[in-house]
């Protein structure tokens, strides 16, 4: 597979799995965005491209609006970047209970795997806790 081929098709498959549920993908931000009351949910992903081993990876975040006001003055993010900027940022390798976790990918199957894998997971423990922490009070329990 080409790292064309490896992004297309996983976009195609994360588009399955996270449009349903209000995800848009940002092409400007190279992430998954859902807009939740005062902020949004993010999800990115990451390829590494090791001709003809791909490394994939994943991360999520939350941005809280009245968080990041009170941040961004103090913030170096460039203003033009500021509205990306999460208030929390989550590996997967947190929801794996792994160090460092990524999926490697050389074919069709293994890619299959690995999007199977990460809608289960996603499902199950991603979602319930981009839920729980999505306003100010829940953010510090």
């Amino acid at each position: 597979m080409t790292a064309r081929e490896v992004r297309t098709q996983l976009r195609n498959r994360l588009n399955i799995i996270l449009k349903p549920l209000g995800f848009r993908y940002d092409a400007k931000a190279f992430q998954y965005i859902k807009k939740i009351p005062g902020g949004h949910w993010g999800v990115s992903s990451a390829l590494g491209v090791y001709s003809p081993l791909f490394k994939l990876g994943f991360a999520f975040f939350i941005r809280l609006d009245e968080v990041e006001e009170v941040y961004k003055p103090y913030s170096r993010i460039m203003p033009e970047y500021q509205k990306f900027s999460p208030t929390i940022m989550v590996s997967y390798d947190y929801f794996k209970e792994e160090t460092y976790f990524e999926y490697h990918i050389r074919n069709e199957g293994d890619l299959t795997v690995a999007v199977t894998d990460f809608q289960d997971i996603f499902h199950f423990k991603i979602l319930p806790t981009l839920e729980r922490y999505s306003d100010l009070k829940n953010l510090f329990e």
